[in-house]
């Protein structure tokens, strides 16, 4: 609901939505420009000095210390967290589902395509780079990456999701279930 983040990301949406080929899914194209985006605009990951999440996540009690997304956009750097929260409320924005995902000592970020995935998996090269849950596609993306692009983001994000995953570490969590519990 933050008025800078929301016109960051409406504007670039809107650049996306009048430029480009339809043929490629709209959300799809969307979370593209916005990746790019933060990364030209100078977006770049730090381990958090005080508060690793590393560290944090494996003591229940601890209490991390989180940026709001504004915070981010203008210290242009943030841990995990602080960017897959910033990657993701630009998302839900402009109104494309994202999900959080954790695994032990870290987190990043999903968002959904909006595509059924019998469709995906006929579309996509690497099915096994996309999460299918629930009638809905996911594309997983390790946004700590967003200064080395979008498809290796990807890439890294499908890897860590097929690892944890198998493994049972790896947990999911929608936004918007979320919302439902913490307003």
């Amino acid at each position: 609901k933050d008025e800078l983040v929301l016109g960051f990301a409406k504007q670039v949406a809107s650049l996306v939505s009048n430029e480009g080929s339809t043929a490629i899914n709209g959300n799809f194209r969307s979370a593209l420009a916005l990746f790019e985006f933060l990364s030209r605009y100078g977006i770049g990951y730090v381990v958090d000095p005080v508060t690793p999440y590393a560290e944090l996540s494996e003591n229940k009690e601890a209490i991390d210390f989180i940026q709001f997304p504004a915070q981010t956009l203008a210290f242009k750097a943030g841990d995990c967290d602080d960017i897959s929260i910033l990657y993701s409320a630009m998302l839900e924005a402009i109104g494309v589902q994202t999900a959080f995902i954790t695994a032990p000592g870290h987190i990043y970020m999903a968002f959904a395509l909006g595509m059924d995935p019998e469709v995906a998996r006929k579309t996509f090269l690497k099915p096994d780079d996309l999460i299918f849950r629930e009638g809905e596609t996911w594309v997983p993306v390790e946004i700590t990456l967003v200064k080395d692009g979008f498809i290796k983001a990807w890439q890294i994000g499908a890897k860590e999701w097929r690892e944890t995953s198998q493994n049972g570490t790896a947990e999911f969590f929608p936004i918007r279930d979320a919302w439902e519990v913490y307003e």
